[in-house]
Formats: C-alpha cells, structure tokens, sequence
C-alpha cells in the first residue's frame, strides 16, 4: 500500500507496508489506497480489504488490480503460473 497523507509531501515516495499485517496508520487518514496485484497473494484477503477500509477517510478511494475468478480453478491451472497472465 502506498500513502501520501496531506502535509507529508517532503517525504519521498509512497510508504508502503506489508500488507500481512495491521497498517501502522490511523483510522480515517489515508486518501486513497491502491494495490497492483498484491491481494491475491494474501490469505487473509477479507482482513486485508478490512485494514484497507479502516485507514480511508470517509470518501476516500480504494483502487485495486488483481486476479478473480468466478469458479474453482483445477490443480493444474492453479500451479502453473503462465496461465495466469500473458
């Protein structure tokens, strides 16, 4: 997860924090949150969206990309990662 919390702009670059575990954040003061395929990896998904969720501010976005699937994939594909993505 990447931040860029108001009045921090001296900072250089995003934060980021492993996702496997409580953002160090408070609630209600991240402006929006973004994830490029980093979900999928967790085990813990329902937590992670929930910590996600908690450091927004009301109105705050959320943006993420990931791998779904509307149906149980077979072994086979689930341990083949070129069928993954292209």
């Amino acid at each position: 997860m990447g931040t860029d919390r108001a009045g921090s702009r001296q900072r250089r670059g995003p934060r980021r924090y492993h996702l496997g575990v409580g953002i160090p954040i408070d609630d209600g003061t991240v402006d929006v949150a973004i994830s490029n395929g980093v979900i999928n990896l967790s085990f813990k998904k329902r937590k992670v969206v929930e910590e996600l969720y908690r450091v927004l501010k009301p109105g705050g976005r959320l943006s993420f990309t990931d791998i779904v699937s509307a149906k149980q994939l077979s072994q086979s594909i689930v341990n083949d990662p070129k069928l993954w993505a292209s």
